[in-house]
């Protein structure tokens, strides 16, 4: 029995699904662009931690489902609390986006603050610690922070589509009975 991703029984999955997808998509892309999976904003955050710590780092973490190996490398460039942190509002946000019916859905601003504010503080201090320039590291943040923003807004429409779906499904359920 082989175990890979990042995923244990209470943090990782959105990390997980991501990075699956991220592989996925890396090694065998065969799909049109519009085909693609409904994973997108996890799969671009996972791409983003990976930039962070290393591709071949990632992957190897990965494939050993070396999630606490995975926090490590992160707790280079930020508390292991934070780091925590942000895996479970990456949890929370998939949750909401995958599991929770239409009628409970709360396209949760905290959430995506938090998760944007992590991955952009880490960043920075990858940055300083690769003795990188104020000034690029200035611009490099900014180009992360409109990625960010073009990431979340791209996944809030997913997401109202992923609704409207829903809300039809359930109309057409409630008239059939």
């Amino acid at each position: 029995y082989i175990h890979s991703g990042f995923c244990n029984d209470a943090i990782g999955h959105a990390i997980n699904e991501g990075y699956t997808e991220l592989l996925t998509e890396r090694y065998f892309n065969d799909e049109k662009e519009e085909e693609k999976c409904a994973y997108g904003y996890y799969t671009n955050i996972a791409k983003i931690i990976e930039n962070i710590v290393g591709r071949e780092t990632m992957t190897n973490l990965y494939f050993k489902a070396d999630l606490n190996g995975l926090i490590k490398e992160l707790n280079k460039y930020a508390k292991k609390n934070d780091i925590i942190d942000f895996l479970l509002n990456l949890d929370a946000k998939f949750y909401f986006d995958f599991k929770l019916s239409i009628l409970f859905y709360n396209n949760n601003d905290f959430l995506i603050d938090n998760i944007n504010h992590f991955i952009i503080n880490t960043y920075i201090n990858k940055l300083n610690l690769d003795n990188v320039s104020t000034d690029l590291i200035v611009y490099n943040s900014l180009q992360l922070n409109n990625e960010l923003n073009l990431i979340n807004q791209k996944s809030a429409k997913e997401t109202d589509n992923r609704n409207i779906i829903k809300l039809i499904k359930n109309k057409k359920q409630r008239t059939q009975l």
